[in-house]
């Protein structure tokens, strides 16, 4: 479906709405069961433009004019991160990551202003252990200053596709709200492919 959704171009317009639709009512639900985050971004991303393409294009353009500013405030947070965890010896990599475009489309729909979006920027921090999940926390804690209620342990209470991270959004620069993801780089992949193709991968499947 996702190879189909890529092209879906060369349908006339009744038919890529009618496969968007299924695709938002029936395959991204699956996909989300199965924890396949990335494949299931994608397909609701593709699903949008499709479905609702003058609402996904304003997103677009809302992302790409504020691109420059966003970029500058969550490189500068993440060097600063990395240098610290660095500094404690704690093996890590770390990348800036934009909400869907999707995601941001629902939140717009639920009445948030897109401007207050607490997610639509965030930091995904990977590290080794779990124990070293923890320690990042208290890391960039000391650094940046938690939003308050904006904290979830799904390392400890995982949801039931099995996705494991610690959420925490923090004020940035220009008290800008971020939200940095903490996890291991086996609880990253999980998260992407979900658990079944994780255990294929390192099963040589």
């Amino acid at each position: 479906r996702l190879h189909n959704m890529r092209t879906l171009w060369i349908l006339n317009e009744k038919s890529q709405k009618e496969n968007s639709k299924e695709t938002l009512e029936i395959l991204v639900p699956i996909a989300h069961r199965l924890g396949m985050h990335k494949i299931k971004s994608e397909l609701e991303d593709l699903s949008l433009k499709f479905f609702d393409e003058n609402s996904y294009y304003k997103i677009v353009d809302y992302l790409e004019s504020m691109k420059s500013n966003n970029e500058e405030i969550l490189l500068d947070m993440l060097y600063k991160i990395q240098r610290i965890l660095d500094s404690k010896n704690i093996p890590n990599d770390i990348i800036m990551r934009t909400k869907n475009i999707y995601g941001i489309y629902k939140k717009i729909n639920e009445g948030y202003d897109i401007r207050d979006i607490h997610d639509l920027h965030n930091l995904k921090v990977m590290v080794k252990e779990v124990s070293d999940c923890y320690r990042s926390l208290g890391l960039i804690h000391s650094v940046y200053h938690p939003v308050n209620n904006k904290f979830k342990d799904f390392i400890c209470c995982p949801k039931p596709n099995m996705y494991r991270s610690l959420h925490t959004t923090v004020f940035g620069i220009d008290e800008r709200r971020v939200q940095t993801q903490i996890r291991t780089f086996d609880m990253d992949k999980i998260a992407s492919y979900g658990v079944t193709a994780y255990w294929a991968i390192n099963n040589g499947q």
